[in-house]
């Protein structure tokens, strides 16, 4: 990356090998991925001149990576093969050019780097990072990791991914306290709104629980040319009646 100066808000670079960053700085930068359409074609196919100085190869048939000595390992270019589900033996058998039939006579060190793993089978990408933690401390390479401070090659602004000074952040973090501290408060408070009281509406069915009579009342228009006799003296009256005058049964 190229020097940034303060007035500019972008970043710079020139186009590099992806391995010079990790050959200058140490740090990892992605990984390559090479096709072998055989398992010989692993060892006989390498990118580098000499080929791999250190093979080995990973197993549950092979020896208990916490019995393998610290920095026991000394490399310069170390190749790691894992087997699928049903390991390095069921590659082996479809390899046509290599005679062997034991998968360990191929390496320089057959381990396990999962002992006692409670299962039959461990997926590839789980047993890629097992791999690599259980043998971080046996390698010994010939040059050594290159460690360096990488805290100013990493973005540090949230927003833009561009490296902002310190006393940059900290100017822009007190504006905006004091922004803050300036700005009055407003107190808003919600009065509760009283609206009238409705009209009474009249009930347009009849009420269940009221007396029939009472409601029957209330519903009869009143009308003045009729009088509300008793039965008892309506039978009375007509009884004497009939006992006086008996003309119209001739």
């Amino acid at each position: 990356m190229e020097p940034q100066s303060e007035s500019c808000r972008k970043q710079r670079g020139t186009l590099v090998s992806p391995d010079e960053p990790r050959r200058e700085t140490g740090v990892y930068w992605g990984y390559q991925v090479r096709i072998a359409h055989s398992m010989s074609e692993i060892f006989t196919k390498s990118p580098y001149a000499t080929g791999y100085d250190v093979t080995v190869g990973t197993s549950d048939r092979g020896t208990n990576v916490h019995e393998v000595p610290n920095r026991s390992y000394n490399f310069n270019h170390m190749l790691i093969v894992f087997g699928g589900l049903q390991g390095l033996e069921s590659a082996l058998a479809n390899d046509e050019k290599l005679t062997v039939d034991d998968p360990e006579l191929l390496f320089d060190h057959y381990v396990n780097v999962l002992p006692r793993q409670g299962s039959r089978t461990i997926r590839t990408e789980e047993a890629l990072l097992i791999a690599l933690a259980a043998l971080q401390e046996k390698l010994q390479p010939q040059v050594a990791d290159v460690e360096i401070d990488s805290t100013d090659l990493l973005p540090k602004s949230e927003d833009s991914g561009i490296a902002v000074r310190r006393d940059v952040l900290v100017s822009k973090k007190q504006k905006k306290r004091k922004q803050v501290e300036d700005t009055p408060d407003e107190t808003v408070v919600d009065e509760p709104s009283f609206s009238k009281p409705l009209p009474k509406v009249a009930r347009l069915t009849a009420n269940p629980f009221a007396d029939s009579s009472e409601e029957l009342a209330k519903n009869t228009p009143a009308q003045d040319d009729f009088e509300v006799v008793s039965s008892t003296t309506v039978s009375g009256t007509s009884h004497s009646c009939a006992d006086d005058d008996l003309s119209r049964f001739d």
